[in-house]
């Protein structure tokens, strides 16, 4: 399978099962898979060859998320542990919501 049909089964709900079991498909006619206008937070850090991004209620929920993903990811490659901390201000927060489209960073 590739990258292209791993991306459309992951939107369709990962496949048949969970579509029978009552999951909403992403795309399918007259549902959608989110609250409209709902808000949240994003937050991107960049660590060299590595990109991680963390979706949150708030920049407290992420960081969260960017720490326990960043703990994964130093004992699976042997990245420095501490690495996020020395650099947490390099993390970018930006407040979105459920519907909204950036480009190139800004609401458009």
């Amino acid at each position: 399978m590739g990258a292209r049909e791993h991306a459309i089964r992951l939107a369709n709900g990962g496949g048949a099962a969970r579509r029978a079991a009552g999951a909403i498909v992403a795309g399918a006619p007259g549902t959608k898979p989110w609250d409209e206008g709902r808000a949240f937070t994003v937050a991107e850090f960049d660590a060299g060859p590595f990109s991680f991004a963390a979706y949150g209620a708030d920049e407290a929920d992420c960081t969260r998320l960017l720490e326990e993903a960043w703990a994964r990811h130093a004992e699976a490659t042997g990245a420095d542990p501490g690495y996020l901390g020395e650099y947490r201000d390099g993390i970018n927060f930006h407040a979105a919501a459920t519907g909204q489209v950036f480009r190139d960073g800004s609401p458009i």
